[in-house]
């Protein structure tokens, strides 16, 4: 009965966390790698775009839930982040540095960037 009712309600055009009655936490999309931007902002949080364009993440039971996901999540993505820009930084000043493998830290560095912003604009709905 619930999914008949739930499928009843995404059919008339509402979010199915409302028609689920559970919690979602929604990241928004990101625009291309802009490889002319200055380091650290070649990713953008497209967080102007509808609610139906966000990427669906995990359900949860309640608002306060979701909120504590998102938080725990965003810490462990921004500690992730910090170690990886240091060993990006640690990386760029050595004298013996591969440019591809320079590259590819750099471009892991980016996403891990995008990540912290994608939840630092996230929303439980």
């Amino acid at each position: 009965m619930r999914r008949l009712i739930s499928a009843a309600m995404l059919l008339a055009g509402m979010p199915a966390a409302w028609a689920a009655g559970a919690w979602h936490l929604l990241t928004p999309p990101w625009s291309d790698f802009d490889t002319n931007a200055p380091a650290l902002s070649r990713y953008k949080m497209l967080d102007d775009e509808p609610l139906s364009q966000w990427k669906q993440g995990e359900a949860f039971d309640s608002a306060s839930d979701c909120e504590a996901a998102k938080a725990s999540l965003l810490r462990n993505l921004q500690r992730n982040f910090d170690s990886l820009y240091s060993s990006f930084k640690e990386y760029a000043n050595k004298k013996d540095v591969q440019s591809n493998e320079l590259t590819n830290l750099g471009a892991m560095t980016e996403v891990s960037h995008a990540s912290v912003l994608a939840y630092a604009a996230a929303r439980c709905v």
